[in-house]
């Protein structure tokens, strides 16, 4: 006789119902798997990149996704009556998909969704001082050991990029920084990150036709260190 299969509450649907722009309860059974891990943030991941929410318990005594949500459902322009699934890949972290009241898969459209913030598009780059972003598709070659980037020409020209800079700092999508060497030969505009690429590479499971947008930090950037907020937009499956 065939069993029945039991149900794994860590993976399910929402369907998204009035309130959801600013937070999101969970199943009562997943509440409960979440409370025994005592821990007060999860991590969304969609094919456009990972999101950092927190977590907290609302007055129904279910969790519910609060701070990080959203700008979560700002990104991915999620409306009423469409509904998400939620699967649990290990601490905390949820893959998600999300389909419309149609019932296909909602593909969020990359280039109106990318979070560039500062990017512009290229017809603004020509009228723009500087741009503060650029990307880079994943090829094989990048996902080497001891491999390179090269960085644009154009983003070094418009950023004084040959300052010095000894190294840079790639911070991901969930707040992790990663160093990397920077080596460069301003005369000619041309650099590359090497010695730690590779790490940030694996870290975040990039693959071929993943892009990685840069976005230069002038906040936190030092007068030896270029500091990158990176944003990931996942290929299509």
């Amino acid at each position: 006789m065939e069993r029945k299969r039991k149900s794994d509450p860590m993976q399910f649907f929402k369907v998204l119902v009035p309130g959801f722009h600013q937070t999101l309860n969970l199943p009562p059974a997943t509440s409960k798997e979440i409370e025994k891990l005592e821990s007060r943030t999860a991590f969304l991941e969609s094919r456009i990149g990972t999101w950092k929410v927190s977590l907290c318990k609302g007055n129904n005594g279910v969790i519910c996704l609060e701070e990080g949500w959203p700008q979560f459902v700002e990104r991915h322009a999620l409306s009423m009556g469409e509904f998400v699934f939620f699967e649990h890949t290990g601490d905390l972290h949820f893959k998600l998909t999300a389909y419309k009241t149609n019932f296909c898969e909602n593909l969020f459209p990359v280039q109106a969704l990318i979070p560039l913030n500062n990017c512009k598009t290229e017809e603004q780059e020509e009228e723009e001082e500087e741009s503060t972003c650029f990307e880079k598709k994943m090829i094989p070659s990048y996902g080497r050991v001891g491999a390179t980037v090269n960085i644009p020409e154009k983003f070094i020209r418009r950023n004084d990029f040959g300052r010095g800079y000894e190294k840079g700092v790639l911070i991901d999508p969930i707040g992790r920084e990663w160093d990397v060497k920077l080596k460069g030969e301003a005369e000619r505009g041309q650099w590359r990150m090497r010695n730690g690429w590779d790490g940030f590479y694996a870290a975040n499971g990039l693959s071929d036709g993943d892009i990685c947008v840069f976005r230069l930090n002038r906040r936190l950037q030092t007068a030896t260190a270029a500091v990158f907020n990176v944003d990931i937009v996942r290929a299509y499956e």
